[in-house]
């Protein structure tokens, strides 16, 4: 991976492999990640049975805090768990 540097603070990029998804370690890994830090009972019992409106900012940041996880960890959770809908 590269390294940059912003304000004093080092960035490290993933390279062009592991970032397509192709890498079945980084699948598995990812997936591995997942259900460690956001447990699909826990989900579920913070949502109280009800999907997640992936347009409702506020819940979503609610429970990426909750789980200590970035909005995009979490949202790829919620679908892949079909905990999630989108409001058109």
């Amino acid at each position: 991976p590269s390294t940059n540097f912003v304000d004093r603070t080092m960035l490290f990029f993933r390279d062009t492999r592991s970032s397509a998804a192709v890498d079945p370690d980084e699948i598995h890994a990812n997936q591995f990640a997942a259900e460690l830090l956001m447990p699909e009972r826990f989900l579920n019992r913070s949502l109280r049975g009800e999907m997640v409106d992936l347009e409702d900012e506020v819940k979503l940041e609610e429970l990426a805090k909750l789980f200590g996880v970035s909005l995009q960890a979490l949202m790829y959770r919620l679908i892949n768990l079909n905990l999630a809908r989108h409001q058109a």
